[in-house]
Order: structure tokens, then sequence, then C-alpha cells
């Protein structure tokens, strides 16, 4: 399913930060080492996360200009380690929303190398009456194999 299906399918940004806080909360007594959901992230910010253990992660941040949501499948064909050196796959950062280009360079979303950890990109701000991506084309061979 590419992000342009997905995005159709997200409900409003404080559904998304209701159910988090409810994930969050199963994660607390199932990964209490883990903390999924951060209320005080950064001054106005609240974050929520997810790893699998397996390479898989996102994270959503909430702020008063909106929602940023970044999120890697390490085995996606169109991962930044597809290529050497690593490199985001094309489009997936550049019509990001001005207010949200801080997070996608934000450290801690990045690997060690300062590679955004990211398969996906999608955000919506406060003004903003639907989800929105990046323009990526994906070629039927990553979905198709």
């Amino acid at each position: 399913m590419s992000v342009y299906e997905v995005i159709k399918q997200l409900p409003e940004p404080e559904t998304v930060r209701a159910r988090s806080k409810a994930m969050a909360m199963l994660d607390a007594v199932l990964s209490p080492e883990w903390q999924s959901y951060e209320t005080r992230w950064a001054p106005g910010e609240e974050i929520a996360s997810m790893r699998d253990g397996s390479g898989n992660d996102y994270v959503i941040v909430f702020s008063a200009t909106g929602v940023y949501a970044q999120a890697c499948n390490h085995e996606s064909p169109i991962s930044a380690y597809r290529v050497s050196p690593p490199t985001p796959w094309p489009g997936l950062f550049d019509s990001l929303a001005e207010v949200f280009r801080s997070l996608a360079q934000e450290p801690v979303f990045e690997d060690s190398s300062g590679v955004p950890r990211a398969t996906v990109c999608l955000w919506r701000e406060r003004t903003d009456c639907a989800w929105r991506c990046g323009d990526v084309l994906v070629p039927d061979w990553a979905f198709h194999p």
C-alpha cells in the first residue's frame, strides 16, 4: 500500500494522538523500559514512537503547528540503505512544510551516520484539512517484486 493510500485513511490528528496515548499505556505494561509517548519531548511538543526490535520504527510529533510523522521499514525497497552511501528516497522530504523541516533533520530521528530513518514522511499542519506527504514516485517493482 502506498503512502498516498494510507494518508487517505488516517483519522484526524486528535484521534491519532488519543490512539498513540492508548498504545503507550499498553507499552508501559508490556515494555516498561521503553517510553513510547512523551508529553514534554520539547517545549510545546509531544512525541509518540514505536520500535519493533527488528529495525522498524516510527515517530509522531504533535505541536501547535500540527503533526509530523516519519517511519522506517528497514526492508523496504525504498530504504535509504538501498544505495551507498545511504540517502533518503528522492522526493521524500522535498515538499515537506517549512514548519516541520527541523524535525526531518532531528538527530534522534537519524541513524548514527546522520541519515534520516525514513521510508515514509507525512504531516498535517493545523490549518490543513487533510494529511500530506512528499512527492514520491515509487516504481511498481517496489510493491510487486
